[in-house]
């Protein structure tokens, strides 16, 4: 039996398996891509899409070759080059074109723009649009935003323009536009929120006594963390305050325990 079965439409083969797939010439090498079904209907549906999608690729490859390429363009190769790279992990794809989709629902209009007009001033201004709006999206049953699903977080930002950079570099090798505005301009990104400290100590018994247990740090002595509990404080009425005193005045904290 053979492994592939051709169709009476070019380019759509079943497996021997039963499902079909397309095959391409991408970059002069030979792709089959799953469809992912088994019926012919919805397989030549399929192929033509991934067709259609494919055909949008060398079109956009071919203008930026011209120098007449339009960012829409631009982020259509490097959709089309993320999805057909080899050697990356799964994950690593998904997260890549998700960034097209940041940039596209951050910065409206910008497929019609010539690499030309994309300036530090205009991505500035991409950036505080996109921190300040994000993408606007919220999961169904969501009370309220969260700043990186709703794409307002610093990261989310600076790996979209990191993907704009690599957008614009094809643009340069193409000699649409003689400088990358995004390389070498490391104010661009947004700055990271810093993540808090964390006091890490182990606690060892020192003594104890009917009415209060003592502990202290033996992990960290610099620190000098001396607490005062009620060793049965499960009876204590709730938000009873525990008093945790240190010699450094900067580790000096009352805190309530919720039980």
């Amino acid at each position: 039996m053979k492994t592939w079965e051709r169709t009476k439409t070019p380019g759509l083969l079943r497996h021997k398996g039963g499902r079909y797939y397309g095959r391409f010439s991408i970059g002069g090498k030979t792709k089959f891509v799953p469809l992912n079904c088994t019926l012919m209907e919805i397989a030549r549906v399929r192929f033509a899409e991934e067709k259609a999608k494919i055909e949008r690729v060398r079109r956009a490859a071919r203008a930026n070759e011209q120098g007449v390429a339009t960012l829409g363009q631009l982020l259509e190769i490097y959709r089309g080059r993320i999805t057909n790279k080899t050697g990356i992990a799964e994950s690593t794809r998904k997260r890549n074109l998700e960034n097209v989709g940041f940039i596209q629902r951050t910065w409206p209009g910008i497929e019609k723009l010539h690499p030309g007009l994309i300036t530090r001033t205009e991505i500035e201004n991409w950036r505080d649009r996109a921190l300040s709006k994000g993408t606007g999206f919220r999961p169904p049953g969501a009370k309220s935003e969260s700043t990186l699903v709703s794409g307002r977080s610093a990261s989310s930002f600076n790996k979209a323009l990191d993907a704009l950079r690599t957008m614009l570099d094809y643009a340069v090798d193409a000699g649409t536009i003689h400088v990358n505005p995004v390389r070498g301009n490391d104010g661009l990104k947004a700055k990271l929120d810093p993540k808090k400290p964390q006091l890490r100590c182990g606690l060892a018994v020192a003594s104890a006594s009917a009415n209060h247990a003592v502990f202290s740090p033996s992990n960290a002595p610099s620190v000098g963390i001396t607490s005062t509990i009620n060793p049965s404080s499960r009876h204590r009425q709730r938000g009873a305050p525990w008093v945790i005193s240190c010699s450094n005045p900067a580790f000096r904290k009352t805190t309530s325990r919720s039980e």
